[in-house]
Parts: C-alpha cells; structure tokens; sequence
C-alpha cells in the first residue's frame, strides 16, 4: 500500500508547475495516507492489564531435577495472545537483587504480594532487563515497563510471566 503512494508522489513531483496545479489536493490526501500509515505503525503498544493475565491454570508437576513439586502454569487464550509481543505493563516495583539488577513488577504492593500476601504467581511478572539498561528502584516504586512478554511453563526458577528486554517507559 505504502509503494502505491511512493509512486503517486513520485509522478507528482515529475509534473511541471502548471500540470501541478491540480494535484495540490491529491498530494494534501497522499501526505496524509502515508502519515496514517506510518503512525499507525508506530503505534504505542498495548498497555497489559493483569485482569489478563489473570487468565491461567496450575498442575502440581514433579521435576526430577530439582526432587520436588511445582505448580506449572496452564495460560488461558487471553496470555497467548500476548505471547512474544511488545507490551506495556504498570505495577509495583519489588528488587529481587538491586545490586544485580533484578526486579519483579507487582500487581499490588509488597506487603500484599505472592511472596508475602496471599497473592498467585500470576501478579508478578519477572523483569529481564534490557542489556544495558542499569537503574535502582524502591519496593512499591509504581513504575511502567515495556518488553516482550515470554510465558515460562518448563523453567521452575523463574516466574511464570517474564518481560525479556524490558526498559522503563513512561506512563500515558
């Protein structure tokens, strides 16, 4: 689509002064396409609800590996269709390690959260920094992140939702 608007400029611009007269308006509708198209492309990412990722099931899985019992996510269509794409998502910030850079972003504050409250696995979503990107936060910091969205159901040493090549963005 975006080509067929190329040409159209192309021809335009080949037009003498007079033969152009004409084309004004065209040209006012084809600069206003192409601008559509390339906003439209540059699109703020959808910003992720944890209502959505609410949508998840566990099974009690044994791992040999680690000689004990998991719950293994189960993720429901609404996760799936967020699975690999560029999301934002906004919550509480809660250091794992500060000094190493690792963070969770929480649903809810710490004091309510899977770790200390009676919250599930799905509130957290594990932040994998992107490489580079150094900063500290404070627990309960209400930040907003953007990244991919990874589903982890195989490894029990990380969470179930993990936001790879996530970096700080600001809210709308």
């Amino acid at each position: 689509m975006q080509q067929c608007f190329i040409n159209k400029i192309k021809y335009i611009l080949s037009l003498n002064k007079k033969e152009m007269k004409g084309w004004t308006f065209n040209l006012l509708i084809i600069f206003a396409n192409v601008i559509s198209i390339s906003s439209a492309e540059i699109k703020a990412q959808p910003l992720l609800s944890w209502e959505k990722l609410a949508d998840v099931s566990f099974d009690l899985v044994w791992f040999e590996e680690h000689q004990s019992k998991f719950m293994v996510p189960k993720f429901g269509s609404i996760p799936n269709s967020f699975k690999n794409k560029k999301v934002k998502i906004t919550g509480y910030i809660i250091p794992i390690d500060a000094t190493k850079n690792l963070y969770v972003i929480s649903k809810v504050p710490m004091a309510m959260c899977f770790f200390c409250g009676g919250s599930g696995s799905e509130t957290i979503v594990e932040l994998e920094m992107k490489k580079g990107f150094s900063k500290r936060y404070s627990t309960d910091d209400i930040k907003t992140f953007q990244g991919i969205l990874t589903l982890n159901a195989k490894d029990a040493m990380h969470f179930i939702y993990i936001l790879r090549d996530a970096v700080e963005v600001s809210t709308p």
